[in-house]
This record gives C-alpha cells, structure tokens and sequence, in this order.
C-alpha cells in the first residue's frame, strides 16, 4: 500500500541522514605511546581505511529501506558495493543503483 511506501521511503532518506551524520564521528585517533620509557614523547596515530567490497542483501519487505542501510554507509565509508536484491522486488534495487550513479558515483561502485 501507498501508506507503507511512504514509511519506507521516510525511513529511507533518515538513514541516509544518519549515514552522513555519522561521517563526522569516523576519524583516526592519537594515541599517546609513553607506557614505556622508550615511548616517552611520542604520539601513534591511526588511519581509517576502507575494507573493500561490501556486499548488501535486500529483503523483500523493505527493498528500499533496507538496501539505503546497507549501501549509503558503505559508500561513505569509501567501500564498493554489490547488491543483491530480494527475487520479489528487483525493480527498486535497480532504480536505487541508477540513482547512486546518476549521483556521481564512479562506474562500477554499486
């Protein structure tokens, strides 16, 4: 129903809000290294890298919300996606794949 649609899609784009709220939270770390005396003075930092490829398997009941959870994050966080769609509701994993690209997203990300 058109009613359920619309949950979905709110619940959508405030994942997606999360998503790049949560940008701001992912940063490395200084970490101070005088536990030993060798260490004194001096600072370790840590780098976040993406993971690789990240693959999101959608469910039927949500096609939408769902696959927005799994892909948005991935993208952010700078990792390759492959979708795999639920067999009933192929249809709005594709129209999302299009629209990621049309975005902007380089060829092949998603």
């Amino acid at each position: 129903p058109i009613r359920d649609a619309r949950v979905e899609v709110t619940r959508a784009i405030s994942g997606i809000r999360i998503a790049i709220r949560e940008l701001d939270n992912i940063t490395g770390e200084e970490i101070p290294m005088d536990y030993t005396p060798a260490g004194a003075g001096h600072k370790a930092h840590t780098i976040l890298e993406p993971i690789g490829v990240v693959v999101a398997v959608s469910a039927f009941n949500h096609p939408l919300n769902l696959a927005i959870h799994q892909v948005i994050p991935a993208i952010a966080t700078g990792c390759p996606v492959i979708i795999k769609p639920a067999s009933l509701t192929p249809l709005c994993t594709l129209r999302l794949a299009e629209l990621i690209q049309q975005a902007g997203l380089p060829v092949g990300w998603v």
